[in-house]
């Protein structure tokens, strides 16, 4: 049996721009011309489509987005460990391109969940908190 429209309103729209959602077009929009894709369903693939084949390819989808669930999860549990106060070092680039200069800066502080929130400010140039996930961040030791 081939697959019904009505069956495809269950499936999540980032399945839907994977499979069945094709990009017929873009508009340059707001003053800042960001660019807007439109899409519009490819019934080619979808004439083809069964119902069986799109539970089967939805079921997968579930299937990858709760392990991505679970790795968040797992990942937040271990930011957690890492609850308390910190001294790190952190490696801040002032400028861009090839005319950029490294700087390491050592910063006490407290970590809360995957969060650095520095005790002194004033070197980070406005900067109030770090991803302790950055390439750029180190941990030293615990305070």
């Amino acid at each position: 049996m081939k697959c019904d429209y009505n069956h495809l309103i269950k499936i999540p729209l980032p399945l839907l721009k994977e499979l069945l959602l094709v990009s017929n077009e873009w508009h340059h929009t707001s003053h800042r011309y960001n660019i807007t894709a439109f899409y519009e369903l490819n019934h080619e693939i979808i004439d083809q489509l069964t119902n069986d084949e799109l539970n089967v390819v939805y079921n997968e989808y579930k299937q990858r987005e709760n392990k991505k669930k679970a790795q968040r999860i797992e990942q937040e549990e271990k930011d957690k460990e890492l609850n308390g106060r910190w001294k790190i070092s952190y490696t801040y680039r002032n400028g861009y391109d090839r005319h950029a200069k490294s700087k390491v800066l050592s910063l006490c502080g407290t970590v809360k969940d995957s969060w650095f929130y520095p005790d002194d400010i004033s070197q980070l140039n406005g900067k109030h908190k770090l991803s302790i996930h950055s390439k750029h961040f180190s941990f030293v030791k615990r305070i």
